[in-house]
């Protein structure tokens, strides 16, 4: 039996193309996410489980921490394990100690690779820094370095020193197009999603974690959506946020715990803010298009911030809608 980690968002389309790939294993997906569990349960592969964990908690909650820990335990005394596999850089929670736990058990780990290399820039060494770096390792058992998140907020990423002592080793998951289209096929006769439209416009999480004013986004969504026609957009919101404005609401929706990531090809224009999505769909040589600085930020150092994410990306940054209805084709 195998275990994968899928607590990432980016890491369903892989997850669910090792489950095809050997219908002969069976496999234990772990999340912590609700819309991953939506996701798999749509899919029913009859070789794979999903079981979802709590992978945050406090550090004044001690039972609490226990409590997860216990059943996760469980599951390797319990269970003839061959392997676990993790996908993520950071933000593992809990799993982050539950892959210790494996490595103490002498069960292989593999990292597979779904982002490059973070290039955030590290935080400055402060009391706050150094308080989630040792709360990361007191309660997850991760070492990891603090990177700088901007507005005070820190994103913690797993050192190499985790790695190399817990005996990761790191490989390179290559998904199979056949793999993938079977997949495809599957969402869509399951879900009967409508891709008429040329435009994705990809919603959620901008307004939620406070990059831009709800005023502000709620304007220029509006002058977008109008400028477009509704009729030629369809939305995908993001699958761990619900903040859409109504008129982001009122258009025909993918439903939102459907990874993008499995749909890329179907539509041509992708437009958003900040989301890898647009990165992926540049990598398909569609046209992607991010409005970071067509609206005013909260943080003036945000746009800066995810130009340099997107650096090697072809993402479009138009400056006002007559610009980026310039790349728009109906």
């Amino acid at each position: 039996m195998t275990i994968l980690i899928c607590n990432t968002n980016l890491a369903v389309r892989t997850v669910a193309c090792q489950v095809m790939d050997r219908p002969e294993v069976q496999y234990i997906i772990l999340t912590d996410l609700d819309n991953v569990v939506q996701f798999f349960s749509l899919l029913n592969f009859p070789n794979a489980t999903i079981t979802k964990y709590q992978s945050g908690c406090s550090l004044l909650s001690i039972y609490k921490i226990l409590s997860i820990r216990k059943p996760l335990k469980k599951l390797i005394d319990d269970n003839s394990i061959n392997g676990v596999y993790y996908y993520h850089q950071g933000f593992g929670g809990m799993f982050n100690w539950f892959i210790t736990y494996a490595h103490r058990k002498n069960i292989p780990i593999t990292y597979y690779r779904v982002l490059g290399p973070y290039s955030v820039p590290l935080a400055k060494r402060s009391l706050k820094m150094l308080f989630f770096k040792y709360y990361n390792k007191f309660v997850y058992n991760a070492d990891v370095n603090m990177h700088d998140g901007g507005g005070g907020h820190f994103t913690p990423i797993l050192s190499d020193y985790f790695k190399t002592s817990n005996c990761i080793e790191e490989k390179k998951y290559e998904v199979l197009s056949e793999t993938l289209a079977k997949i495809i096929d599957k969402i869509l006769v399951n879900l009967n999603i409508r891709h008429n439209p040329k435009v994705v416009l990809l919603t959620g999480s901008v307004i939620a974690t406070g990059q831009v004013r709800i005023e502000e986004y709620t304007a220029k969504i509006r002058l977008i959506i109008d400028s477009i026609g509704p009729e030629n957009i369809i939305a995908k919101c993001h699958p761990r946020f619900s903040d859409e404005v109504s008129v982001e609401k009122s258009l025909p929706h993918i439903p939102s715990f459907v990874p993008m990531e499995f749909l890329l090809d179907m539509f041509p224009i992708y437009i958003g803010y900040g989301s890898t999505i647009l990165s992926m769909a540049c990598e398909k040589g569609k046209t992607a298009i991010s409005c970071v600085d067509l609206m005013k930020s909260i943080d003036s150092t945000n746009p800066q911030r995810i130009h340099s994410y997107f650096a090697n990306s072809s993402i479009i940054y138009p400056t006002d809608v007559h610009t980026l209805l310039k790349y728009i084709t109906i």
